[in-house]
């Protein structure tokens, strides 16, 4: 394959232009934010799981 094949490959996977790329990547960050959060909420320490805890 030669150079100028995989550059073009490049720009269609990562975007044209800076724009578009950042475009991109701020969409990935809100995606993955929310996936951290729903993450962070399903780990969260309640006070009835602390009591629970304690009591044993």
């Amino acid at each position: 394959m030669s150079s100028e094949k995989l550059y073009e490959k490049a720009r269609l996977m990562m975007g044209a232009t800076e724009e578009e790329r950042l475009r991109k990547a701020r969409a990935r960050t809100v995606v993955m934010t929310r996936i951290l959060r729903a993450q962070a909420k399903a780990q969260e320490v309640t006070p009835e799981m602390l009591a629970r805890v304690c009591n044993i």
